[in-house]
């Protein structure tokens, strides 16, 4: 039997965080680097997602930032790295879509 010799990186990042921010602005700041982190050991580049979305590297970077809510983009980037980011978010945007029917 053969074994595998797999790579591991590890990532360390900080985080700067103000004690005047919210739980909410610091849980969007984790998800951010967490998009950044998969995406660069996937090497994946989100300019390119940029480029193959048609749209511009602001764009990518301000849905990743929590600062837009695009949902074509943040589809695109839940594929590309194969998991679902925005669920929270996502479920309170259809329950106030249903209270405003």
């Amino acid at each position: 039997m053969t074994e595998l010799n797999l790579k591991k990186s590890k990532v360390t990042y900080t985080l700067y965080v103000s004690e005047l921010e919210t739980s909410d602005a610091i849980s969007q700041k984790l998800s951010a680097k967490r998009i950044k982190i998969l995406a660069m050991m996937m090497d994946e580049n989100l300019a390119e997602w940029a480029r193959q979305l048609g749209v511009s590297r602001q764009a990518v970077y301000q849905v990743v930032e929590g600062q837009r809510r695009n949902p074509r983009i943040r589809k695109f980037i839940e594929q590309r790295l194969s998991m679902k980011i925005w669920v929270e978010e996502d479920l309170m945007d259809q329950k106030k879509e249903e209270e405003g029917l």
